[in-house]
């Protein structure tokens, strides 16, 4: 999968380009219904400020499991490792997450965005 988005970050344009492939797993009941989604998503992510050039990098490599039984929905791995040439990591998401239709019922590693979303932007700004 391939695409281009262009996110308005209050004052300057962000463009992120992702390359990512996402392999799927699914596991069936025996109605043939499914029971459990494993996707595996990796790929590249670079995100540039459109005004001054200066870029971020991000490699994903996270599994995502949907449990429709448990009605629960788990990310375990590097869901957001985004790294800034001279900067180092600026925003992490690694470890275990794991989400209910309630909210977070489980988190382990450090999670920057789940907590900030505006990382995004404020790393390039």
């Amino acid at each position: 999968m391939e695409e281009t988005v262009d996110v308005d970050c209050g004052g300057y344009v962000v463009r992120e380009e992702r390359t990512l492939v996402i392999d799927v797993v699914a596991f069936l009941d025996d109605a043939g219904e499914p029971t459990l989604v494993q996707l595996h998503v990796h790929g590249i992510v670079v995100r540039t400020n459109l005004d001054t050039g200066k870029s971020s990098t991000e490699h994903p490599g996270v599994n995502v499991f949907l449990d429709f039984t448990e009605e629960t929905e788990t990310y375990v791995g590097g869901t957001f490792v985004v790294v800034v040439e001279g900067e180092g990591i600026v925003i992490q998401d690694t470890g275990r997450v794991v989400f209910s239709p309630d909210g977070i019922l489980f988190e382990a590693g450090p999670q920057d965005s789940l907590h900030g979303p505006e990382l995004v932007c404020s790393h390039l700004g």
